[in-house]
């Protein structure tokens, strides 16, 4: 079998977690199988391209030229399978992408996922939304890369931690992190002696303080994402989001890094985060609550982070995740 992975993006963080990163384990679970992962900008998509796969997904699609491409896989009778990590119909006016995504692209949007075969996203709420436009919406949840990384759960869990809060994240995430920048700015005052780190997106806004405990570190590559945040080893990982469509829609990869980087994890209280280990807040005093149990080691933090591991180990390692890519790869084909 030949099956094709088209991307926006394949060395991007969704790709990591949608296409690119999943494939290599996904093809070792299926003899014979060859799965290809390709950028839009490096295949022409003509009749003679198309008949040699027997199954094609499109991760993320969303242009006129995506459009096309769909109905050219119809036409040709090759099974279409779409996936979409985010809730693109919905994003909001303060996120930079607004634009990107405007109502001719939705309209787009809308009429592939009419066409297509089977929808896969990672969020039951995402389902939800997106079952309006294809009844054969199916979650397959974002999940720890354990291919790749094989680090051991004793070491994981060393109850050996620096004393960095770590927020990381894109610019797409400015007005997820005004709606606690006051907090966050009031507690490393407090706290003069814990590290606030920002990885990527660097808050302008927040208000320094003579302790000097707000740092930023630049984004990059995913895989070296990974391997500094374990080596940084964060006491906590917090994760603002505003309530919106869009955002009920998000995956909690945020708690499975940090979980993964030993960090108990600071997170929204809905249902995508309601996790074992994670500690929930649903307004800006309750997350100023919970920052400063966790910031007064109030709390014992490694035994959250240990319940939260042990869960993703059970549920949500892509080895085990994958092979509901693998049921619907046979549905299908």
């Amino acid at each position: 079998m030949k099956i094709l992975f088209l991307s926006p993006s394949k060395t991007d963080s969704c790709s990591f977690y949608r296409a690119g990163g999943v494939a290599p384990g996904l093809e070792r679970m299926m003899n014979g199988t060859t799965i290809s992962v390709l950028q839009w900008d490096q295949i022409i998509m003509s009749w003679q391209t198309i008949l040699n796969y027997d199954l094609i997904m499109l991760q993320r699609p969303f242009l006129p030229e995506h459009l096309q491409v769909c109905e050219y896989v119809k036409n040709a009778g090759v099974p279409l399978w779409l996936d979409y990590d985010d809730n693109l119909l919905a994003v909001p006016p303060e996120n930079p992408r607004h634009e990107l995504y405007n109502a001719q692209v939705r309209e787009y949007i809308k009429k592939m996922l009419t066409l297509a075969d089977v929808v896969s996203v990672p969020t039951e709420e995402l389902k939800r939304e997106f079952s309006a436009h294809n009844q054969n919406v199916t979650v397959i949840p974002n999940a720890f890369n354990d291919y790749i990384f094989k680090n051991s759960r004793n070491r994981l869990l060393s109850p050996q931690r620096s004393p960095t809060i770590l927020w990381r994240g894109s610019d797409t995430h400015i007005f997820d992190l005004m709606t606690v920048i006051d907090e966050v700015s009031a507690l490393a005052a407090e706290y003069k002696q814990w590290q606030f780190m920002f990885m990527g997106f660097f808050p302008w806004f927040i208000k320094q303080n003579e302790n000097n405990n707000i740092f930023r570190l630049p984004g990059i590559d995913v895989l070296f994402y990974f391997k500094n945040g374990y080596a940084m080893r964060p006491y906590a990982m917090y994760t603002p989001l505003s309530d919106n469509p869009f955002n009920r829609a998000k995956s909690n990869i945020a708690w499975i890094e940090g979980s993964y980087f030993g960090a108990v994890s600071i997170v929204p209280d809905w249902e995508e985060w309601q996790k074992p280990g994670a500690l929930t807040f649903k307004t800006p005093a309750e997350f100023r609550e919970v920052m400063t149990v966790v910031l007064s080691r109030k709390l014992d933090t490694a035994a959250h982070v240990g319940k939260s591991w042990e869960y993703i180990q059970d549920c949500l390692m892509l080895s085990k995740v994958n092979v509901k890519r693998l049921e619907l790869i046979n549905r299908l084909v």
